[in-house]
């Protein structure tokens, strides 16, 4: 891709080049595109950091770059794609750690980060964006623990990193099906026997009463 492709397509809105055979780097003047809101460039062989410079436009909706061979860290000018509702980065070779920066984009429903080589510790503060139904880091190097906030989301996926066990104490009961009837039944059962015991003290007061 030429890296002067941004000045030459000033009014592109929609940019579709998946399924090619393209290499090399990605041109950070495609984020200069004004009006661009949505760019496929999954299914290539594109390398080096995904790079958006301070110029960037703000206007980019979608954003798919899966399956390429992109690496190197996130740059924190990610956060300047504020209108960005859909971010696809999944089967690179991306590493590092996530910029805390991704977290002020409010307008984010879909990230998917799977399959890549992110580690350090969980990014906590991203599943707090309010909106954001799907998310995807599995396959990765992250650990500590899990935040509690990853609940409020729809779908999470966190399979395949190093995540630390929850606590003992913390971990929820889950019963079996089995188990939950052998403790209905349990409780029938006493409930039965209370009641026969009931029933027969009854029956042997009416007796002593017409005896006296």
């Amino acid at each position: 891709i030429p890296e002067n492709f941004g000045s030459k397509m000033s009014s592109l809105v929609k940019l579709d080049l998946s399924h090619n055979l393209l290499s090399g780097p990605l041109p950070p003047s495609i984020f200069n595109i004004v009006s661009l809101t949505f760019l496929d460039i999954s299914q290539n062989s594109l390398s080096g950091t995904l790079s958006v410079g301070p110029g960037s436009t703000s206007s980019l909706l979608f954003l798919n770059a899966s399956f390429n061979q992109l690496s190197g860290n996130l740059c924190d000018s990610l956060s300047n794609l504020t209108s960005l509702s859909m971010l696809d980065l999944h089967n690179n070779t991306i590493t590092g750690t996530l910029p805390l920066s991704l977290s002020s984009l409010a307008a984010l429903t879909y990230l998917d980060l799977s399959n890549n080589n992110f580690q350090s510790s969980f990014p906590c503060n991203i599943c707090d964006i309010e909106g954001l139904a799907f998310v995807n880091f599995s396959g990765n190097k992250f650990t500590g623990n899990v935040p509690d906030t990853c609940k409020d989301t729809e779908i999470c996926l966190l399979n395949q990193n190093i995540f630390l066990p929850r606590h003992r104490d913390s971990s929820p009961v889950i019963l079996s099906h089995a188990s939950v009837l052998g403790i209905a039944l349990g409780a029938t059962l006493v409930s039965l026997i209370i009641l026969i015991g009931l029933v027969r003290w009854r029956m042997l007061r009416q007796e002593a009463m017409i005896l006296e």
